[in-house]
Formats: structure tokens, C-alpha cells, sequence
């Protein structure tokens, strides 16, 4: 038997394909026997339920499933005051949208309907994540869904793409059986979705859009709340530095589980054709107590050489890019960095911001960077590689922050 809750049973959701690529007016993704059209791509949003998932009564179906969830025992209530907010301020911004009409509330509730189900499902069976984590879009199109969550809450006709010409580069490094890795600052948890909207919408490049692999922290494949949106993407799971010590007694563990992840993306590279999104910094980008704004963290060196070596290593030709992302409003992280999962979640209708810079040029980089023949002599090896890892980082973290501040990140 299938999960069932709310009436939705998570095993008879099925997604309906549709053949053709262009856009019509979306009214409400969801039906009882046909689909609707959509204004995004129907083949990757338009799903049909079976069953109906609320009382049709606005906020308090939302709100009767969560406290039915809570006396049950089923949601703890930390959860149930999260998806509370965060309902409230994703039905405001749906609203602002106007895409959803003309009914945003009961789309909104349709939402949170699934997501609570979902939420619940990953509660009582926590899906384990390996190395390598494909999306899962049968019996329920976790990928679908999440684009469908995304896209009400992003201001498209003001977001935007810069670097257009770097990114149909790279797409052809693709096609051609080459790789391409995104060097990226993080904002927001829904950072993945975001970058599948501006790049499927502006950029036109749905496949694109749907094939990154995302390297992903622990705490996204942990959270009850986000694993829903997990599993639509493709991901590469690590435990991160920021968090990797919480647990002493699973140190060990951790770290091997990270080398086996290497080891799968170096052999990812040697087959060729894997666009890979990854941010050095290894955490989420933070307002600025000094100056107020979201400044952009600097990327970690290590982690930078690591992914440059395990390209190196794998003996197909990869290009690296750096990425600029202004994603924080979509979903502002905490002020600090928590041990604890079940963080605050507020939305709002906002714009975005991506960009893509010129493909890097690692030996460029070192011949202007590296200190002069004279002065970089008296260096021992060991001293040497470290500067030159520093260099590498540094540079490519100020090419991202020069084009961070064009697309308007500073003004978050």
C-alpha cells in the first residue's frame, strides 16, 4: 500500500509528458482527470492526482493536515511551526506572481498539501542517499514538483542572465562529450531550482537545466523538510567542512563516505559530458554584520585544487566557469551556521540573478598572479603549491563576486 496522507497517495502521482515545448497560460498544475496547460515547460511541471489533497477551504486545510499531523504524532512541531510560516509566506508570494491564477490559494495549497505528505514519508522512511543520487522522477516526479514549488515565487521578466555566451559555450562542451564544472557562490537552499528556472526560462536550455549535478551538502539529504526537493535533482553528496566534526564518534565515516564521492565523480568526468555545479565555499553566503549586505564567502582552496585535480585526473577534457548568484531572497538562510536541522523557511516573489563568467584559464591565472621569478624562487615546493592553490581560489572567488555585484547581488 501506498503513503497516504490527506487523500494523496504518493504511489498512484504520475506526471504527464507532454511532446511539445512550447508555453501556454498556466491556471493550477493540478486536476482530477485531465492536465492543465501550463506557462512553463509542461513537460517538466504539469502533474495530475489521484485523489483530492485538501478540504478546499484555503489556509486551514494546510493547517488542519499539520495539526492532525502533530496530535498524531506523526510531525514533530518545530516542523509543524516551519511549514506553517513557510506556507504563509509562499501563498503571499504566489499570489504576487500571477501565474497561478486564477485561484493562488488553492494552488498554494496544493503545494504544501504534497509537500506535508512528502515530509511525512521522508519522516517515518528516511531515504538514504549514496554517493551519486539520480533523480527520482517514478511513481511521483520529485523533479516536477520541486520546478512547480520554485517557479510562482521567481520574478522572471525582472531576473537575470548574464554571460548568455559563455553558458551555449559550455552547453557544446557538452554535447561534445566534455565536461563542465560551475564554480558558484550558494545563497539559498533552493538554490538548485533556481538555477533550473533562469537557465531553463532565459537561457533557454531546459536539458541543460535538468541534467546538472549538484554536489550537496549532508544537511539538504538530512532535512525532512528539503529532502522532498532533493530528490528531484541529480546530486553528489558529501558532508561538508562546516559541519563534518558535529558528530566526533562519525568523523571517520564521513570522510570515507567523501573520498568514495570523489572517486564516483572522477569516474563521472572520465565518461564524459557531466555538468557539475559546485560552490568551494562549502556553505551558504551570509549578510554582513559590517556592511549590511550579502557579501560572498570566500572559496575554500582545498576545495577548489580538489576539484580541479579529480578533473585533471579523470583524463577527459573539463572546463571550469565561475557562477554568480543573487538567490538569497528567495530563501534567506539562517543569520548563523546551525548544528541542528529544522531551520526557519520564509519565501517572497522575487528576481534573480545568475551569471556565468569566462571559462577560467588556470595557467593564466598563476602567470598573473604568482609573486615574481625572483621572490617566487626562495620558495620551498610545499610553500609553493599552497600560494599557487591560494592564487586559484582567490581569483576565481573575485571573478565571482565582479560579476555577483552587475546582477544586483550587493542590493539583496
Amino acid at each position: 500500500m501506498g503513503f497516504v496522507f490527506g487523500g494523496l497517495n504518493l504511489n498512484d502521482a504520475r506526471v504527464i509528458h507532454s511532446v511539445s515545448s512550447s508555453h501556454a497560460l498556466c491556471k493550477s498544475p493540478w486536476t482530477q482527470q485531465q492536465p492543465l496547460n501550463s506557462r512553463w515547460h509542461s513537460s517538466r511541471c504539469v502533474m495530475t492526482i489521484t485523489g483530492s489533497s485538501t478540504n478546499q477551504s484555503g489556509i486551514l486545510g494546510v493547517i488542519e493536515q499539520i495539526e492532525t499531523a502533530v496530535q498524531s504524532g506523526l510531525l514533530p512541531k518545530t516542523y509543524a511551526f516551519i511549514i506553517s510560516e513557510w506556507y504563509k509566506t509562499y501563498q503571499n508570494a504566489a499570489s504576487q506572481s500571477g501565474i497561478c491564477e486564477p485561484n493562488p490559494k488553492e494552488y498554494s495549497e496544493r503545494m504544501f498539501s504534497t509537500l506535508i505528505s512528502l515530509v511525512l514519508k521522508q519522516i517515518q522512511e528516511p531515504y538514504a542517499f549514496e554517493c551519486y543520487h539520480q533523480r527520482v522522477r517514478s511513481p511521483f516526479d520529485y523533479y516536477a514538483f520541486g520546478v512547480q514549488f520554485a517557479r510562482p515565487i521567481v520574478n522572471i521578466s525582472a531576473s537575470q542572465l548574464r554571460g548568455l555566451d559563455n553558458l551555449k559555450k559550455a552547453q557544446q562542451q557538452l554535447k561534445n562529450g566534455e565536461n563542465v564544472v560551475f564554480l558558484a557562490n550558494h545563497q539559498s537552499e533552493g538554490d538548485p531550482h533556481a538555477v533550473d528556472v533562469i537557465i531553463a526560462e532565459l537561457g533557454e536550455m531546459q536539458e541543460l537545466a535538468e541534467n546538472i549535478v549538484f554536489m550537496a551538502g549532508d544537511r539538504v539529504r538530512e532535512d525532512a523538510l528539503v529532502v522532498p526537493f532533493s530528490l528531484g535533482r541529480n546530486l553528489l553528496t558529501v558532508y561538508s567542512k562546516k559541519h563534518i566534526n558535529d558528530v566526533p564518534e562519525l568523523v571517520e565515516t564521513k570522510q570515507k563516505h567523501n573520498r568514495r564521492t570523489i572517486k564516483v565523480t572522477e569516474n563521472m568526468f572520465k565518461q564524459g559530458g557531466v555538468c557539475l555545479w559546485f560552490a568551494p565555499s562549502g556553505g551558504r553566503d551570509r549578510r554582513s554584520a559590517e556592511t549590511g549586505k550579502v557579501e560572498v564567502a570566500e572559496f575554500d582552496p582545498d576545495a577548489v585544487e580538489m576539484m580541479r585535480f579529480t578533473a585533471l585526473k579523470s583524463g577527459t577534457p573539463t572546463h571550469f566557469y565561475p557562477m554568480s548568484l543573487a538567490t538569497y531572497a528567495l530563501l534567506p538562510p539562517p543569520e548563523t551556521v546551525d548544528k541542528s536541522l529544522g531551520e526557519r523557511r520564509t519565501v517572497q516573489y522575487t528576481p534573480l540573478g545568475l551569471s556565468i563568467g569566462n571559462e577560467i584559464d588556470w595557467d593564466r591565472i598563476l602567470e598573473e598572479g604568482m609573486p615574481e621569478p625572483s621572490s617566487a624562487s626562495e620558495l620551498t615546493p610545499k610553500a609553493r603549491k599552497l600560494m599557487e592553490r591560494n592564487v586559484r581560489a582567490e581569483v576565481v572567488t573575485q571573478s565571482v563576486r565582479e560579476e555577483y555585484a552587475l546582477i544586483n547581488g550587493y542590493q539583496q
